[in-house]
């Protein structure tokens, strides 16, 4: 059941009103495989279902998955059909309390606990979770052939140009992998491109929470070799970690400035 916590769009605790029926005969016919379902409580939904507290909806059962009349369980399920009702593709339901346990306590914005959810699997998805202060950023600069090319050519290297950016960035404190770092360099595209602008621009002394992809993995070394950018001038360090989706940089409230350089 927790790939369908960590999966379904629309999670609410409901009770079984009606099994073998529908809340729309006009465009979900009755069968064996519907139920009408109360949702009693809104657990994790995007904004257009949030407020559906209260309501019948009519939840489409997976092969094998039946309810009763009087039941009450967690629905795992996704939006299906829109109309004069609502209907709902199931994952799976299961018992209220082990579903409250398995959710991890959610707070009572279901829209925030759809974020809050969103992040923790990205995060155990990554090589590395730091918190930390960004100390410098640079341009990583194009590669010979690039610059010959831009001389020959002016204009944008290609329309997706990442403009690869590095990052030093000082680690406070290792939330998961990483080698005990106190320092690690990030490479992120700071190009406000369509492909890219969702990405986190990073700035000297933006503080946060870190969710680091290996800058060795397939997706990353994919990624990298867009534009011709991507790498780094001679003599600086290479990047060990690289910021790709919009969740992978979440600021603190408070901007902590880097430390000054002490004086010798």
């Amino acid at each position: 059941m927790e790939n369908s916590a960590n999966n379904a769009s629309f999670v609410f605790h409901g009770t079984v009103v009606q099994p073998g029926a529908s809340t729309m005969p006009g465009q979900v016919q009755a069968s064996r495989a519907t139920a009408i379902v109360r949702v009693d409580e809104v657990v994790i939904a995007p904004p257009a279902l949030a407020s559906y507290a209260g309501q019948n909806v009519t939840v489409l059962l997976q092969d094998q998955e039946r309810v009763t009349a009087g039941e009450q369980a967690t629905f795992y399920t996704d939006a299906s059909v829109f109309g004069e009702s609502l209907a709902v593709q199931s994952q799976g339901h299961q018992d209220v309390r082990s579903a409250r346990a398995l959710l991890a306590a959610p707070s009572g914005d279901p829209v925030k606990n759809a974020a809050d959810r969103n992040l923790r699997v990205h995060a155990a998805a990554a090589e590395a979770v730091v918190t930390g202060t960004v100390l410098s950023t640079h341009l990583v600069s194009a590669p010979p052939a690039a610059m010959e090319l831009l001389a020959s050519e002016p204009g944008p290297i290609t329309e997706h140009d990442p403009e690869w950016h590095d990052a030093v960035v000082a680690v406070s404190n290792l939330e998961k992998g990483g080698q005990g770092q106190k320092q690690v360099v990030v490479r992120y595209p700071n190009s406000m491109d369509v492909r890219w602008y969702m990405v986190p621009k990073l700035r000297p002394g933006m503080t946060g929470s870190f969710v680091l992809h290996s800058a060795e993995s397939p997706e990353v070394t994919h990624a990298m070799t867009a534009g011709l950018s991507a790498s780094a001038a001679p003599g600086a360090p290479q990047p060990q970690f690289v910021l790709l989706h919009p969740e992978d940089f979440q600021p603190h409230d408070q901007i902590v400035p880097p430390a000054p350089t002490p004086r010798p």
